[in-house]
C-alpha cells in the first residue's frame, strides 16, 4: 500500500551582487571519498538509533550507492503471533548530471532492515513498525565569521506522506543543542520522486564561529500505512557558500590607560574603523587570557553601530591576577578582528578573606580563646561584635592570630581583610559562655549494689565548692539508703560544674549456675561440677570452696557465691545418678537427598568426641548420597552418648507434565508424562478430579478448560496447569464443506471467504474480537462454491478470530486487520 503523495514548494530568497562578491565554499561532502563528514543514527532531536528489531525500529541512515530497489520481508510478531510482512522498494531514481559521481554515485540516505538496502523506509503501521524519528548530523563544526551571506545548499529525494518527512536543523554549540529551519508552508521535505536541490539561507547562518547541519526524518504515527513503492529520502552533494564582504574593513584597538586594574574596575577604550560596517553591527571588547593569548577569550565591553568610538570595558569579577592581559575590538557585522593593545594590563588580585576558626566554641565566665585565620590575602583588622550585626574593631589586633580578652557574654569575632583593591569580611565564629561543667560520679562498688550495706560516692577534680543532693559538701560521701544522688559545685576557674546523677540500688545479686545443669550422670565413678566464674567466693553443698567440684555419689548439689559487691547468689540443685550412656538425638528426624543436593546432620549440642559411622568428628557433617548413618559422643559427665540410626533417603523432585487428545465427542483421554512421582491428581476446572495416572474425562461441552495435574514425593510437590480446547469434532473436517480460503491475511480494507459445499448445506460465519465480543454473524444456504466479503475498514488494528459453523461441527481461523 502507498502513501498519500504531497507536493510542497519550498522558496529562500538569497540575494548577492556576484559580480562585485565572489561564492566562497566553506564545506563540501559528496560521500564519494573512502570516508565522510557525517556522523549517522545519532539520539539527537529525541530521535531512535537503528536498526533495533527487537524494539521494532526497522529505519536507519546508510551511506552506499545502492539504486535497484526490490522486495524484502519485515520480521515482526503481533500479540505473540508471528507475522512476516512483505514490502517492495522501488529503484532510487538516478542522479541528473550536475550531481557529482552522477549517475549512480555515493549518497546519505534512509533504509530498511534487510535487503534491498536502496533509498526507502517503513512507514507506522501501528502493529510493527513504531512512531520513530532519525538523526543525521555533519561530524564538526565550520565557521562563517565575516560572512554575512551564507547558505546551505543539498540535493534530495524522497516520496513521503503526511506523517512522513525530513526536517533541516542547525546547531551553534557542537551539536548541543540544535534549532530546526522555518521552512514555510508545509515547512519540511515531503514529496520529491527525482533529485532536486535545495539552497536555504537564513542569516542566522551568517557570522557563526561554530555551526553544524543536521537533518531528522520523521516517521510518525497516522493512518497511512508505508509497506512498499515509495522512495526513501536521500540527500547528496552538501554544500554551505558565502559571498566574500563587499569591502574590507579594519579595526584599531586604542590605547589603555592607566595599565592596572582590580576585578570589577572599568575603564574607556577608544577605538578607529576602515571601511563601511553595517547598522546592525556590534563592536565588542574582548579580554585576553594572563599570557596575553585570544584562544578563549572574554567579552567586556560592547557598542552598537557602525562608526567609531568609545567602549567601557568592564573588568569581570574574579578575573585572575596576571601582568600581561591586552585587549581587542571585534565586529559582528561584517565580523573583522581588530589589532591587540600596545602594552601589557595587569589585573590586581582582589582580597581574599580566608577562613576563620576558633581553639574553643565556648569558654567559662572570664575565660580566653584562640582565633586564627588562614587562606587570606591582604592586610587584616579584627572585629568583634555582641550582637552579630554591628562589629567593632579591636585596637591592634592585626595578626594572624587573635587571642581574646576574658570574656563574660556571647562575642562574635571576625577579620576585615584589605588590599588595594578594596576590602572584604571573613565568616564570624561565636564563642559563647560555658554554663555547666558536666562531670561524672563514681560508685564502689561500680553497680551501686547495697550488697553490703554501704556505697561510697566521690567525683575528681579540684573545686571551691561541691554540694551533694543530699545535703553532703566535699568530693566523696558514703550512702546506706537506695536513692538518686546528684551534685554541683564552682571549679577553681569559676566554672559552674554538675555532676551526672546515679542511682544507688537494694542488693541486686548476680546469678548463678551450675554445668552441667539439670539431671546428670554419673558415668566413670566421678563427675566435675563448675560454677559460673567471677565470684570473689563459693561454697557447695556437703563442703568444697572453689569454683568446681568432683562428685562421686548420687544426690542432690547446689553452690553459693559472693560477688564483687557482697550480694550472695544461690544456684539451681543438679540432680546426680549413676548410670552408663546418654541419648544423643541426630537432627533432622527424617532426612533425604533430594535431586542431588547434599544436607546436614547435626547432633545434639554439649558433647564432646562426636564420631560418626563415616569416620568424621565433630557435631555436624555433610551427606551427599543417600545412606544409613549413626554417631557417638561423649557428655559432660563422661557417659558415652549414642544415637538412633538415621536412615537417609536419596530421590529427585517432581514434575508434572501431561499431554492429551481428543478420541471422539466431548472425551479428552490424558497422557501422563510426570516424572520423580507415583502420587496423582487432576482437577479438570473444577468439574471433576481423579488420582488415576492417566485418566480420561468428558466435558459437559465444546469450550477452553484449565486442567490442573498436582504431583508430590519425599522430596516435595510440583503442579502445572494447561489449557484444554474441546470441540464437537476436529477442526480439521467441516461438514458438507469441501475447503475454506480467507484472503487477503493480513487485511486491511475487505476481507475475502470462500467456501465450496459438497451438497445443498448451510454455512454459519461469526467474527469475534480478542475481548471476545461478537462483531459480525452472517449465515450461507446453497450448493457448489461461494465467495463473500466481509468490511473490516472500520475496524481496529488487531487480531480477530473467525467461527465457521457448518451442521455439527465448528472450525476457527484467525485474521490480523492493519
Amino acid at each position: 500500500m502507498k502513501g498519500k503523495n504531497f507536493l510542497f514548494i519550498i522558496c529562500f530568497l538569497f540575494i548577492a551582487n556576484v559580480g562585485l562578491r565572489a561564492q566562497i565554499s566553506l564545506y563540501n561532502e559528496n560521500f564519494n571519498g573512502g570516508t565522510h563528514t557525517w556522523t549517522l543514527n545519532t539520539t539527537d532531536v529525541s530521535s531512535s538509533v537503528g536498526p533495533n528489531v527487537s524494539n521494532n525500529i526497522f529505519n536507519y541512515w546508510i551511506v552506499n550507492n545502492l539504486y535497484q530497489g526490490g522486495g524484502g520481508i519485515l520480521p515482526c510478531s503481533f500479540m505473540g503471533i508471528p507475522l512476516d510482512l512483505p514490502y517492495t522498494f522501488n529503484n532510487t531514481t538516478t542522479q541528473p548530471a550536475q550531481i557529482t559521481g552522477n549517475p549512480n554515485s555515493n549518497y546519505m540516505h534512509i533504509t530498511a532492515v534487510g535487503s534491498p538496502m536502496n533509498a526507502g523506509y517503513m512507514g507506522v503501521d501501528g502493529l510493527c513498525v513504531n512512531a520513530t524519528n532519525h538523526f543525521t548530523r555533519m561530524s564538526n563544526d565550520v565557521s562563517t565569521v565575516g560572512y554575512d551571506d551564507v547558505s546551505f545548499d543539498f540535493w534530495w529525494i524522497g516520496t513521503g506522506a503526511d506523517n512522513s518527512y525530513m526536517q533541516l536543523y542547525y546547531s551553534t554549540n557542537s551539536g548541543t543543542s540544535w534549532t530546526q529551519v522555518n521552512m514555510g508552508t508545509p515547512g519540511f521535505f515531503t514529496q520529491n520522486p527525482i533529485w532536486k536541490k535545495e539552497s536555504v539561507s537564513i542569516p542566522a547562518f551568517g557570522n557563526q564561529a561554530n555551526i553544524r547541519f543536521g537533518f531528522r526524518l520523521m516517521n510518525g504515527a497516522g493512518n497511512t500505512v508505508i509497506y512498499d513503492g515509495t522512495i526513501g529520502f536521500g540527500l547528496d552533494d552538501i554544500e554551505i557558500l558565502a559571498l566574500e564582504p563587499a569591502t574590507p574593513v579594519e579595526i584599531n584597538t586604542g590605547v589603555v590607560s592607566p595599565l592596572s586594574f582590580c576585578p570589577g574596575e572599568t575603564f574607556q577604550l577608544p577605538f578607529t574603523i576602515v571601511g563601511d560596517f553595517n547598522a546592525g553591527n556590534t563592536f565588542t571588547t574582548q579580554l585576553s587570557d594572563p599570557t596575553g593569548g585570544f584562544a578563549s577569550p572574554v567579552s567586556v565591553g560592547t557598542l552598537t553601530g557602525a562608526n567609531a568610538g568609545t567602549i567601557t570595558v568592564t573588568i569581570p569579577p574574579g578575573t585572575a591576577p596576571g601582568t600581561a592581559y591586552r585587549v581587542r575590538v571585534v565586529s559582528s557585522s561584517p565580523g573583522a578582528t581588530g589589532t591587540v593593545n600596545a602594552n601589557n594590563i595587569t589585573i590586581l588580585s582582589a582580597p581574599l578573606a580566608g577562613n576563620i576558626t576558633s581553639t574553643n566554641s565556648s569558654v567559662c565566665p572570664n575565660g580566653t580563646t584562640s582565633i586564627n585565620i588562614t587562606g587570606n590575602s591582604g592586610n587584616i583588622q579584627w572585629q568583634q561584635s555582641s550582637n552579630g550585626t554591628t562589629f567593632t574593631d579591636i585596637a591592634g589586633q592585626t595578626g594572624t592570630n587573635l587571642t581574646t580578652s576574658p570574656l563574660t557574654e556571647t562575642t562574635h569575632f571576625r577579620a576585615v581583610i584589605t588590599n588595594q583593591c578594596g576590602s572584604v569580611e571573613t565568616n564570624a565564629v561565636v564563642i559563647t559562655i560555658e554554663n555547666n561543667i558536666v562531670i561524672d560520679i563514681n560508685m564502689n562498688p561500680a553497680s551501686g549494689s547495697l550488697c553490703t550495706g554501704t556505697v561510697a560516692l566521690s567525683v575528681t577534680g579540684s573545686f571551691s565548692t561541691f554540694t551533694w543532693s543530699n545535703g553532703s559538701t566535699g568530693n566523696s560521701i558514703t550512702v546506706t539508703e537506695p536513692g538518686q544522688y546528684c551534685g554541683n559545685g564552682i571549679d577553681v576557674s569559676g566554672c559552674p560544674v554538675v555532676a551526672n546523677c546515679v542511682n544507688v540500688v537494694e542488693a541486686d545479686p548476680q546469678p548463678i549456675s551450675i554445668t552441667p545443669g539439670g539431671n546428670v550422670i554419673i558415668c566413670n565413678g566421678t563427675l566435675t561440677l563448675t560454677a559460673t566464674p567471677g565470684f570473689v567466693s563459693y561454697q557447695w553443698t556437703g563442703g568444697g570452696t572453689n569454683s568446681s567440684i568432683i562428685v562421686s555419689e548420687e544426690g542432690a548439689y547446689t553452690v553459693t557465691g559472693i560477688d564483687a559487691n557482697g550480694c550472695e547468689s544461690v544456684s539451681e540443685p543438679v540432680n546426680a545418678t549413676v548410670g552408663n550412656t546418654a541419648v544423643l538425638n541426630v537432627s533432622p528426624p527424617d532426612p533425604a537427598i533430594c535431586s542431588g543436593q547434599p544436607i546436614t546432620l547435626t547432633a545434639d549440642p554439649g558433647f564432646s568426641n562426636y564420631l560418626w559411622s563415616t569416620g568424621q568428628t565433630g557435631p555436624t557433617i555433610t551427606v551427599t548420597t543417600g545412606g544409613v548413618f549413626t554417631v557417638t559422643a561423649v557428655d559432660p559427665g563422661g557417659c558415652n552418648g549414642v544415637s538412633p540410626t538415621i536412615t537417609v533417603a536419596s530421590g529427585q523432585d517432581p514434575i508434572s507434565n501431561f499431554n492429551y487428545f481428543q478420541p471422539n465427542q466431548l472425551t479428552a483421554t490424558f497422557n501422563n508424562t510426570s516424572q520423580n512421582t507415583n502420587n496423582y491428581f487432576w482437577d479438570f476446572d473444577g468439574l471433576g478430579t481423579s488420582e488415576l495416572q492417566s485418566p480420561s474425562f468428558t466435558f459437559p461441552s465444546p469450550g477452553i478448560y484449565n486442567v490442573r495435574l498436582s504431583t508430590n514425593n519425599s522430596c516435595g510437590e510440583d503442579d502445572i496447569v494447561k489449557i484444554v480446547s474441546i470441540t464437537s469434532v476436529g477442526i480439521a473436517k467441516l461438514d458438507g464443506i469441501d475447503h475454506i480460503a480467507l484472503f487477503p491475511n493480513p487485511v486491511n480494507d475487505v476481507l475475502n471467504i470462500a467456501f465450496e459445499f459438497a451438497n445443498q448445506g448451510r454455512l454459519t460465519v461469526d467474527i469475534f474480537n480478542m475481548s471476545g465480543k461478537q462483531i459480525t454473524s452472517r449465515s450461507f444456504n446453497g450448493n457448489g462454491f461461494i465467495q463473500e466479503t466481509f468490511d473490516f475498514s472500520n475496524l481496529s488494528a488487531g487480531l480477530y478470530v473467525i467461527r465457521f459453523i457448518s451442521g455439527n461441527s465448528v472450525s476457527y481461523a484467525k485474521v490480523i486487520k492493519r
